[in-house]
């Protein structure tokens, strides 16, 4: 199918995608963003119909007053409440409710195993890294304190534990400067994703099945068109831009 050109484009429509389009849409007019689902805000999505006000389906508070995210709230007009820690747990594979008090013992322990213990630990060598449960086990964890660690940090990852690596984990310890707040806006996060997408070129529906990179550095000999990158879309149209942001989930 028929090729459109870009300077950029953008591939995903969550908070990343977004943000890196309003920071380069004036530099770059026909930038792009293509999006595989038939909406924008990535894992920050609501529900509407249950309550008179939307719901969160993905994440609901923020983590840390210097977190990148509370500005870019504040600048939408959004007020925060500080949010003390849950009072209640739910533990996913077991389907209930916990409250903290029946908790608290494991709560703690946990706490020092992730904030304090894990950063006297050395960096897995590539290859070698362990899971997060493994990791864990091999601490002395009992099977509650693995729930509470499951949904209390792997949560956080948007995967379970055995899908969290050590690796991981020591890197965030080393590099987390966001602080320990939890902040509550006054309205929904899709008012962010709104002002995110405003004034931005965005095909919603589109995935990309495939990216190509032009290894050459003049146009070929038998075209003008001159090197950059093909993006190739699941309905057999094709994209092409001199530069193109990958801004999709690993998994």
């Amino acid at each position: 199918m028929a090729e459109s050109q870009h300077s950029v484009i953008i591939v995903g429509a969550g908070v990343s995608g977004l943000y890196a389009a309003q920071l380069l849409k004036a530099r770059f007019p026909d930038l792009l963003v293509v999006e595989a689902q038939d909406r924008v805000g990535g894992r920050i999505m609501q529900v509407n119909g249950l309550a008179p006000w939307p719901i969160e389906a993905g994440p609901e508070f923020i983590h840390g007053r210097t977190h990148p995210f509370t500005a870019l709230a504040q600048q939408m007009g959004a007020n925060f409440t500080e949010k003390a820690w849950p009072e209640w747990w739910y533990f996913g594979k077991e389907k209930k409710l916990v409250p903290d008090a029946e908790v608290g013992e494991e709560v703690n322990r946990v706490h020092d195993l992730f904030q304090e213990q894990v950063g006297d630990e050395e960096v897995p060598a590539p290859g070698t890294d362990v899971s997060a449960a493994d990791w864990l086990r091999a601490k002395g964890a009992t099977q509650k304190m693995l729930a509470v660690a499951d949904a209390c940090y792997a949560n956080d990852f948007c995967a379970e534990l055995k899908d969290v690596g050590l690796r991981e984990m020591i890197t965030e310890n080393q590099h987390w400067t966001d602080g320990e707040t939890y902040l509550v806006p006054d309205r929904s996060m899709g008012v962010v994703i709104e002002g995110l997408a405003r004034g931005v070129d965005i095909r919603t529906g589109c995935p990309v099945t495939r990216i190509e990179y032009d290894a050459r550095e003049e146009p070929a000999p038998s075209t003008s068109q001159a090197p950059g990158v093909t993006l190739h879309c699941a309905d057999g149209r094709r994209l092409r831009c001199r530069g193109v942001i990958v801004t999709v989930p690993l998994r």
